[in-house]
């Protein structure tokens, strides 16, 4: 097999620079997207060196022969050379983990720092029982890579309590965004001492790990706590001593209750605002809630609605108590405030349940548990909401998502149990028996008669469960299917 590299290599060694070759030649950064990147300033598209702006949109091959060119076309495409290493793992025959080995090995090689890397995702490193890595490898990297802006793990176990323990040197490094799910390895004390050395910590994620009070850090404005069985009495004093710096809250499938709630509208939400919507966006406090399956009641969502302050809210269904208490909250206090909203079904798939005209500013509305077959009225609630238009309900709703749930058994009181059948005809009888409706065939007539309201529709079926951690190739998740009506 042709080895493109070899040039490229013996180029760097000739040069005699830092960088080591087996760097140099590996890892790339990737064509630019037009869409998520910002266009070039006037300056910078007029200028008589277009290489650097030339050197996003190039493919990688490109970018090897381009670099060999002369020393100074190298140096203009070192930044989009080293910007993000791990975009470029796993090719050719090196798997993730061999690549990130490598580049671990290669930057303790360095003699100065590396300035040009911002982010850096080990999710795609998959270590198996026989991998090992040094105890300084991550003081190591922080050390080696000052610029760095966003580190991401996910199921990494060598983030453990020798690693964290070993940046006890380290100066204090200016990371922005640190995601650790599932870190089962490390340990309070660790991770306690490795945070202390990141003072300008915006974004944390420690979903799946342990918890301890971080309210230490004076630039953190959004946390991520999920999966944890955090009590109320274990996340009291993390939200006090956040307080209204905290902007953004995902503690999903805890055991939190009405307690916490109180906390959060003690200390971490903003005073109600009575400035217009867009000023008061931009107050301190608490505005993207995500408190779904804990024990929150009706009474406490409703609480948490009447805050005035929430921009996204992820409830689906509190426990306890009738969601049809949850519409007029929302239409009187959320109605120029929320965007994004994730709640139970009953709240829309009811005859007086919420439209879209009592939630104008609202873009996304994803509703969880949808049944395959609903009772007439419920299905009628949902086809009620869709059949106006925009400009009838005077709303700017984009995307509507249902998260499909057990089905018609689960919603209407077991009254199919037993109908089962391997006939379609006597199943079709059976459901019409209790003046059922099939969900999605509803609304498909709708959408065919292209009339009503035009967004989109987006089906979402879990067939596996949370539990499963297999992911494809683009990232999707197994048993998770997505389609469009």
């Amino acid at each position: 097999m042709r080895n493109d590299t070899a040039p490229l290599q013996e180029q760097c060694v000739s040069d005699g620079q830092n960088f080591p070759s087996t760097m140099t030649s590996y890892y790339l950064r990737p064509p630019l997207d037009p869409e998520s990147e910002p266009l070039p300033s006037y300056e910078a598209a007029t200028t008589r060196d277009p290489l650097p702006l030339i050197a996003n949109y190039l493919r990688r091959e490109d970018v090897f022969v381009a670099s060999l060119v002369s020393q100074s076309w190298r140096a203009a495409l070192m930044p989009a050379l080293w910007g993000a290493p791990h975009k470029y793992w796993g090719m050719g025959e090196r798997s993730e983990l061999t690549s990130f080995q490598l580049f671990l090995r290669s930057v303790s090689e360095l003699q100065s720092p590396i300035y040009h890397t911002h982010t850096l995702d080990l999710e795609s490193v998959r270590p198996t029982i026989y991998t090992t890595l040094p105890p300084s490898w991550l003081s190591m990297l922080l050390t080696k890579l000052p610029r760095l802006r966003e580190l991401v793990m996910k199921d990494f176990p060598f983030f453990d309590h020798q690693a964290l323990s070993a940046t006890n040197s380290l100066f204090p490094h200016h990371l922005h965004k640190l995601v650790a799910i599932n870190s089962h390895n490390c340990t309070p004390s660790g991770l306690s001492g490795f945070l202390s050395k990141l003072p300008q910590l915006r974004t944390l994620d420690l979903s799946g790990s342990c918890i301890f009070t971080i309210g230490a850090l004076p630039n953190l404005t959004s946390v991520s706590l999920r999966d944890l069985q955090l009590t109320d009495t274990a996340i009291s004093p993390l939200l006090k001593s956040l307080g209204t710096n905290l902007r953004s809250l995902d503690v999903r499938r805890n055991l939190l209750t009405d307690g916490t709630v109180s906390i959060l509208l003690d200390y971490n939400f903003a005073p109600p605002s009575y400035l217009s919507p867009a000023v008061a966006m931009m107050e301190e406090g608490l505005t993207h809630l995500r408190i779904a399956e804990n024990s929150i009641s009706v009474l406490g969502a409703v609480a948490l609605i009447k805050s005035t302050r929430l921009v996204t809210l992820d409830l689906d269904l509190p426990r306890g108590g009738d969601p049809g208490q949850l519409v007029p909250a929302l239409s009187m206090y959320s109605h120029s405030t929320l965007r994004t909203l994730r709640i139970t079904h009953k709240v829309v798939m009811a005859r007086k349940g919420l439209r879209r005209k009592m939630l104008p500013a609202l873009r996304t509305l994803i509703l969880t548990n949808t049944p395959e077959w609903g009772a007439a009225a419920e299905v009628d609630g949902l086809l009620e909401f869709i059949s106006t238009t925009r400009e009838q309900e005077g709303d700017i709703l984009e995307v509507l998502e249902l998260e499909m749930g057990m089905g018609q058994e689960a919603e209407v009181g077991g009254s199919l149990e037993g109908d089962f059948t391997f006939f379609e005809g006597e199943r079709e009888a059976s459901s019409a028996e209790v003046g059922g409706k099939e969900t999605l065939d509803e609304v498909k007539k709708i959408r065919d008669a292209k009339s009503g309201w035009r967004g989109r529709i987006r089906v979402l079926r879990d067939l596996a469960g949370r539990e499963v951690k297999e992911t494809g190739v683009e990232g999707e998740r197994w048993g998770v299917v997505r389609e469009r009506v």
